[in-house]
C-alpha cells in the first residue's frame, strides 16, 4: 500500500505534519508483530503491528513520540479490531504516549478529520486516485519491456513526485502526464501471454510483501498482472455507509455523504480522463453493475470484500481476462467465503480459471509453483476462448 501511503503523506505534510511513510515490511518486523500476539490473528494485524513496533525500536532519542494513522471498519473482517488490540500492546510495551489516530470506515469515517482543515480530504482523495493510475501504468509497462528495473525506478521516483505535489497543493495533472511520458518512453520490447486479475483483501493484494511479490511471479511467468485499484474500495464503503444512515434513518448524514460521494466521482472523473487515453484495460466499473453481476450468488446487502469479489471476477470475465487470482490472509472469513463460491463459478463460466492463494507470511516455492501452472492454465483458456470466438480461427 505504499503508493497510497504516499499520497496520505503529502496530503499531512501540506498542513505542517510531519508525516512519515512507514518502509515496506521485512522478516525483522514482521518476527516483532507475531512475537506480540497469540497467534490466532490473521496476517495484516501481525504486519501493521509489526511496523508500528519497528517504528518505536527505531525512533530517535528524546524525539517526540509519533502517531500511528490507522484506518479500521466494522462487520467480519477483524480489522476493526486492530486498533483496540494495537492500544494494548503499545501500552504493555511501555509506549503510553503514542497515539493511534483511528478512522473507522462507518457512516462517520469523514467526521474523523474534523481536526484538520477541509482540504485535506480532497488533497488525500486526489492522491489516491493518482497513486492508482500511477500503479496501473507502472505494471502495464513492466510487463512489456525488457528495462525492468529502469521502470521500478520511473515508479518509485513517481511516488515521491506524487507526494511533493500534494505537500505544495498543485501540478497534479502535470506531474502524472510527466510520468506516463516516462513510462511510454521505455522500450516494450515484449507481450504478456495472458492478462490475470488480481483480486481479493485489500492489505494482502496491495503490500507486495504480504503477498509474497505476487505481481513479479506473474511476470516472470509471461503473464501481465491486473489489480484493481483501491479507489473501489473507498466508493464501494461509501455506498455502505450510506445503506447504514437509510437503515439508521440519519437523513442529514445520508444527503452529506451523498455529496461527498459526488464529489469524489467528479475528483476521479476529472484526473483520470486525462489519463484514461494512455493506459492499456483501465476500467472502473460502477457499483451498479457489480451488484447486479453478483446478485446471481450473494445479495449486495451482505456486505465486505465479498460481493467486490464476486462481482469484479465476473465483469474481469466479461472484460477478457485469461483468469482471476483472489488473495487473502490465512484463515480470512471473508476470503473463505469467496473461495467456496469460485467453484460454482467458474464452473458457470465454463471453467473459468480462477485461483484462491491464502498467505500466512511466508514465502513459499510452493506458491511459486502454483501460480506457473495456474498462468500456464489461463493462457490456454484464454486462447481457446478467442479462437473459438473468431470464425476465422475455428
Amino acid at each position: 500500500m505504499s503508493e497510497h501511503a504516499f499520497a496520505f503523506s503529502g496530503a499531512f505534510r501540506s498542513f505542517g505534519v510531519d508525516a512519515r511513510v512507514l518502509p515496506l515490511p521485512n522478516e525483522e518486523s514482521l518476527a516483532l508483530g507475531k512475537a506480540a500476539l497469540g497467534g490466532n490473528e490473521c496476517l495484516p494485524c501481525a504486519f501493521v503491528l509489526g511496523d508500528m513496533l519497528s517504528r518505536m525500536s527505531d525512533g530517535e532519542k528524546g524525539a517526540p513520540p509519533p502517531a500511528f494513522f490507522m484506518i479500521s471498519g466494522d462487520g467480519p473482517c477483524r480489522l476493526g479490531q486492530y486498533p483496540w488490540l494495537q492500544r494494548l500492546i503499545l501500552d504493555e510495551q511501555g509506549h503510553h504516549d503514542v497515539p493511534i489516530f483511528n478512522a473507522s470506515q462507518d457512516q462517520d469515517f469523514y467526521d474523523y478529520f474534523g481536526a484538520v482543515p477541509p482540504t485535506f480530504k480532497k488533497k488525500a482523495w486526489e492522491g489516491t486516485v493518482a497513486a492508482d493510475l500511477l500503479f496501473h501504468k507502472w505494471r502495464e509497462c513492466r510487463v512489456r519491456t525488457g528495462d525492468r528495473t529502469g521502470a521500478d525506478a520511473m515508479y518509485e521516483q513517481a511516488a515521491i513526485d506524487l507526494e511533493r505535489c500534494l505537500e505544495r497543493g498543485d501540478g497534479l495533472i502535470r506531474m502524472l502526464e510527466t510520468a506516463f511520458d516516462g513510462f511510454d518512453g521505455l522500450p516494450r520490447n515484449r507481450e504478456p501471454d495472458v492478462t490475470i486479475g488480481v483480486l481479493g483483501e485489500n492489505y494482502v493484494r496491495c503490500n507486495p510483501v504480504a503477498n509474497g511479490r505476487l505481481a513479479e511471479m506473474l511476470e516472470e511467468s509471461g503473464a501481465e498482472a491486473r489489480f484493481i485499484g483501491l479507489c473501489e474500495w473507498v466508493f464501494y464503503t461509501n455506498w455502505t455507509a450510506r445503506l447504514h444512515c437509510r437503515y439508521e434513518k440519519q437523513r442529514m448524514q445520508l444527503l452529506k455523504l451523498q455529496a461527498i460521494d459526488a464529489a469524489q466521482h467528479l475528483t476521479a472523473w476529472r484526473i483520470e480522463r486525462l489519463a484514461r487515453r494512455r493506459l492499456l484495460g483501465y476500467e472502473r466499473p460502477s457499483l451498479s453493475r457489480l451488484f447486479k453481476l453478483a446478485a446471481r450468488y450473494i445479495p449486495n446487502t451482505f456486505e465486505g470484500e465479498t460481493i467486490v469479489g464476486v462481482g469484479r471476477t465476473l465483469d474481469l470475465y466479461e472484460r477478457g481476462v485469461g483468469g482471476v487470482i483472489h488473495v487473502a490472509p490465512f484463515g480470512c472469513m471473508v476470503g473463505g467465503i469467496v473461495e467456496s463460491l469460485c467453484e460454482r463459478i467458474s464452473e458457470d463460466l465454463g471453467g473459468f480459471p480462477i485461483l484462491n492463494i491464502q498467505y500466512d507470511g511466508r514465502n513459499s516455492e510452493l506458491t511459486r509453483g502454483k501460480l506457473e501452472g495456474f498462468v500456464q492454465r489461463a493462457t490456454k483458456w484464454q486462447n481457446g476462448r478467442y479462437s473459438l470466438a473468431n470464425p476465422r480461427h475455428r
